[in-house]
């Protein structure tokens, strides 16, 4: 930094091409040229986790004051919050009412979650590495939950169920059967 410049410059983080804008003007530059200059970028190991090849735009987060997050850990309360969004959408959205199956879910994306923040070395007892297996394990429990699915719906094994999943199924199949 002392040799070129103190406000820019450019290093490699991990192996990535990485440019650094330091001090008051370097954010304000940053940030009012956000969608003209920049554009996001989506590190390796989310892109590997979510098998994604580019990142979708989105809102800002709104993000709360350090006080907020702290007294909302301490009380437990945002385990307990990730805990009931997942089972709503696994209600709403699946139909899905076996309890154990969303605590094994609610696991595997407590995994993914703590994978996505962490450096990508793949090698057993890494948390990279972990999140890779529950994502595999995510895939494989959402392809159990459409295969059984489109055989309840063939066999016509009682009322179809008005969620999102039978009726993706439904679409997807030009016969309409399931």
């Amino acid at each position: 930094m002392k040799k070129y410049s103190r406000e820019i410059f450019k290093t490699k983080i991990f192996k990535e091409k990485t440019t650094v804008i330091c001090g008051p003007n370097g954010n304000k530059f940053l940030f009012s040229n956000e969608r003209k200059i920049f554009t996001g970028f989506l590190p390796h190991s989310k892109q590997k986790l979510f098998l994604s090849s580019k990142p979708e735009p989105a809102a800002a987060p709104s993000v709360p004051p350090p006080q907020v997050v702290a007294a909302v850990a301490a009380d437990g309360v945002y385990p307990l919050a990730k805990t009931l969004t997942l089972l709503i959408a696994c209600r709403i959205f699946l139909g899905m009412e076996n309890p154990n199956r969303i605590e094994r879910l609610v696991r595997y994306f407590n995994d993914v979650t703590v994978g996505l923040h962490s450096i990508m070395v793949n090698f057993p007892s890494t948390n990279f590495y972990r999140a890779g297996k529950a994502t595999d394990a995510i895939r494989r429990e959402q392809m159990a939950m459409v295969r059984e699915r489109r055989a309840a719906m063939v066999g016509g094994g009682g009322a179809m169920k008005q969620d999102i999943l039978s009726h993706m199924i439904v679409l997807s199949d030009p016969t309409r059967k399931g």
